[in-house]
């Protein structure tokens, strides 16, 4: 097969790393291309050297669908999964220029309502919905990463409930089932006379780093403890800003991109989902392989879905500030042994969902070969 793969860029985020997983496992018995805007971000050097890339322009919407249109027919691709919501519309639309038999994928990765509603740009915000009830029909399937999502994107764009899917993202591999991490190389954690908190995600609005930054800064007043804030994105500058005029800056460490994240997951004490929407993270499906206490914001779609079944772990309303604030006082002044069995998390592992495309991916060709 002849798979490609579209994504913006190489930033890292939950999207980004999840299809990088995918073109690693296709590339090693299939063609693979990742389809790709522009440079930003890291993620590129963590590609397979057999993974190939092909850069599309990407200036306006026409131009962008030629770009695709292009890519499409240039590699001579069987299948074009998208990652995102107006891309599988770009994808779409080009399929059809491209007049080439390519089936198009599209990744349903998030909540639909809530992308449309948190949009910046005018296309996404307004324009997203109509577009995606009319063309996301001519897919050749749309796979939604939980069932929440597939429920909701369903529901909303009217859609055939048989050319939806899900199948969970792969995110736990052999590194999640070692015995033993090193303890990460950070004074935080020299002398654990205090508690750590720990955030990881990308630094963007949906996902709320200020917001909690701003409680920890605030319950420093009271209370003794550390906080490492793990991730890249829009808010950076915004966070360092706050952290460095708090007066309490000794006690946060904002590290960026880390690649031994697993690190700091076994030895921290307390994990922080603050999202104000999501799909299915994968930093709380790693977070619940290992025995740190999880609070987490219930919101749309996917923690509740991870987290059901699993001790040592808090939910709470997707909005309730003052709830987060209370629990993560909570957290800094009680000590609650945690084990977690992570056989629990089976659907989560690489293996199955990697099992889950290829028969997927086999019968979409099939499905075209005997047409």
């Amino acid at each position: 097969m002849r798979i490609g793969l579209i994504i913006p860029n190489f930033s890292i985020g939950g999207i980004e790393v999840s299809f990088q997983k995918l073109a690693n496992h296709f590339s090693k018995d299939n063609d693979v291309f990742i389809l790709y805007f522009n440079e930003t971000g890291s993620l590129k050097s963590g590609y397979s050297s057999s993974v190939n890339f092909h850069k599309v322009e990407a200036k306006g919407f026409i131009k962008t669908i030629l770009g695709i249109s292009q890519a499409i027919n240039f590699n001579k691709l069987d299948i074009l999964f998208s990652s995102m919501y107006m891309l599988g519309n770009y994808s779409i639309v080009a399929k059809y220029l491209s007049r080439s038999k390519c089936k198009v994928v599209i990744g349903a990765r998030s909540d639909f309502v809530s992308v449309r509603k948190n949009a910046e740009r005018f296309i996404d915000k307004y324009l997203l919905k109509y577009l995606s009830q009319i063309l996301f029909k001519k897919a050749s399937k749309i796979i939604a990463v939980s069932k929440g999502v597939k429920k909701s994107i369903i529901s909303d764009l009217k859609l055939d409930d048989s050319n939806v899917i899900h199948i969970y993202n792969g995110v736990i591999n052999h590194n999640h089932l070692k015995n033993y991490y090193e303890p990460p190389d950070h004074i935080f954690f020299n002398k654990r006379d205090q508690k750590i908190l720990l955030f990881i995600s990308r630094l963007s609005e949906e996902k709320r780093p200020i917001d909690f930054a701003k409680i920890c800064i605030k319950l420093m007043e009271k209370y003794e403890f550390r906080v490492v804030m793990m991730g890249e994105g829009p808010l950076e500058k915004k966070l360092n800003s706050v952290v460095g005029k708090s007066g309490f800056k000794d006690k946060f460490f904002l590290s960026g991109f880390r690649k031994d994240y697993l690190s700091y997951l076994n030895y921290s004490d307390v994990f922080i989902l603050n999202s104000r929407f999501e799909g299915l993270p994968g930093i709380l499906i790693e977070a619940a392989t290992t025995n740190i206490k999880i609070i987490s914001r219930d919101c749309n779609f996917g923690p509740r879905e991870i987290l059901d079944g699993i001790d040592g772990c808090t939910l709470i309303h997707p909005d309730a500030k003052k709830e987060l604030e209370l629990e993560i006082e909570k957290s800094l002044v009680t000590n609650i042994t945690i084990k977690r069995d992570i056989g629990l998390m089976k659907k989560f592992f690489h293996d199955e969902s990697m099992r889950a495309y290829e028969e997927l991916f086999k019968n979409i060709i099939g499905a075209q070969s005997r047409t």
